[in-house]
This record gives C-alpha cells, structure tokens and sequence, in this order.
C-alpha cells in the first residue's frame, strides 16, 4: 500500500511544478499573468478531476466553503469558477507586491515583459481581481437575498440500517 501512497502522492505533488513551469512559459509567449494563471489552474484541476485518479477533493475553490456569498457563483461556473476568483486575486496581490515590496529585489526593468511587470499590468490584474470578486460577492447577495420555495420533487433513499464493524485478530 505504501507504494500506491507514494506514486498518489508523487502524481498529486507535480500539479503545482506544472503550474509554475506552464504559467512561466505563458509569460515567456508575452500571456499576460492575470489571464493565465487562473487559467492554468482551472485547467489543471479540470485535468486532475478527470485523468487517473479522478480526485476532485481539495479543489481551491472549496476552501470558501464557509463563505455562502462567495460560492454562489457554483451554481453557474461549478467550483471552477470559484478557484478563477481565488487565484485571480491572488495575482492581483502577487502583482501588487510585486511592483512596490519586490521590484527592488527581485526583478529589474530590463528583465520584465511589458504585459507583466509593468504599472498597466499590475492595474488590469487589480481591476480583474475586483470585478470577478465583486460580481461574486453581488451575485452571493442575490441568490442568498432570494425566497426559498416549495421543492418540486421529494427524495427517498431507501436502503438497509446495517452496522458496519470492521475487526481484525491479530493473526
């Protein structure tokens, strides 16, 4: 079993690598990183969710679970459209620290691509980052704002009350 775990684990760990690595190549073609990143996520989830393993637990856009406004956009876009939010304001904030924390360290003007390091691409990631969050949060207060109404239909799940034990003996 222990080796099953291990190659899980091992399939799991590559998706954030790949992430990196396709969101870099992205910038390298001139992709803005406010547009490919989110998309790159999303992609790789949609990946994750449907070859091999099937796994779609633990998907970003589940960590607003707690948050009823933000995930009402579910029923639209699926947890899909949730994690594009998510990580579109995280390049807002990468974007952002980027240009007034980082740029003295980490980056230098001649090493920068006009669509991603500079003043205009820090404002457009900004401006996505608002727009998707405040039509997430508009849209919440919408559906959340709406009268519940009588179901259409009534469901029965009919099936056996067993006690389910497992026990093991030493031998």
């Amino acid at each position: 079993m222990y080796a099953f775990l291990l190659a899980l684990a091992g399939y799991l760990g590559i998706y954030l690598p790949l992430f990196v690595l396709l969101c870099r190549r992205c910038t390298h073609w001139n992709i803005p990183l406010w547009l490919s990143a989110p998309a790159m996520w999303v992609g790789l989830e949609c990946v994750r969710n449907y070859m091999l393993t099937g796994i779609s637990a633990l998907m970003l856009g589940h960590t607003l679970a707690e948050v009823p406004v933000m995930i009402q956009i579910a029923d639209l876009f699926g947890t899909y459209g949730v994690s594009f939010v998510i990580v579109s304001v995280n390049v807002a904030l990468f974007s952002l620290a980027r240009h007034f924390v980082l740029r003295k360290s980490f980056t230098t003007a001649a090493t920068e691509s006009p669509k991603t390091g500079s003043v205009r691409g820090t404002i457009t990631a900004c401006t996505i980052a608002v727009v998707c969050t405040g039509a997430s949060f508009s849209y919440g207060q919408f559906r959340l704002g709406q009268t519940v109404t009588e179901p259409l239909a009534t469901f029965a799940l009919v099936q056996r009350d067993e006690q389910v034990e497992y026990q093991q003996d030493i031998d």
